[in-house]
């Protein structure tokens, strides 16, 4: 069992190393807060009277498309938060109480395939997948 965990928390150390998906997900956050600020002002100078009906409703438009294109803001957040618990986690890994050592396991895969002692795979919780490469899984029944 040590060995099969051993394994697991080198492949999440090593998926949560990836520093490019971290930039990517923060900069999704940033566009997402940048088109709301945006939206804000549009509002704002629609109600003083500084915009016509016509150019507001063209950005309430802009805005809507545009955050359908992103993920929800809370769940950007709740995913920069909970990456950034899981690295802090692994760099304290020994000092760690075994039930969050445990905790951090399970939070961290879907499912765990294993076969006497040995490690087939790792289904990574949603959460992780931008880290694990594009996101989706190009094989079976689904596609």
């Amino acid at each position: 069992a040590e060995m099969i965990e051993t394994e697991f928390l080198n492949w999440l150390r090593t998926t949560l190393a990836n520093e490019a998906a971290l930039e990517q997900i923060q900069a999704q956050q940033a566009g997402v807060q940048e088109m709301q600020l945006r939206y804000e002002r549009a509002r704002n100078l629609y109600l003083a009277g500084q915009l016509n009906k016509n150019e507001y409703d063209v950005e309430e438009i802009r805005h809507a498309n545009g955050t359908t294109k992103y993920l929800r803001e809370n769940e950007l957040r709740a995913n920069i938060a909970l990456i950034t618990k899981m690295r802090r986690s692994l760099a304290s890994w020994h000092d760690l109480p075994t039930t969050e050592q445990k905790r951090l396991f399970r939070g961290s895969a879907e499912t765990v395939y294993v076969r006497d002692y040995v490690l087939l795979g790792i289904q990574p919780a949603s959460t992780l997948l931008p880290f694990t490469g594009n996101g989706f899984c190009n094989s079976g029944p689904d596609g």
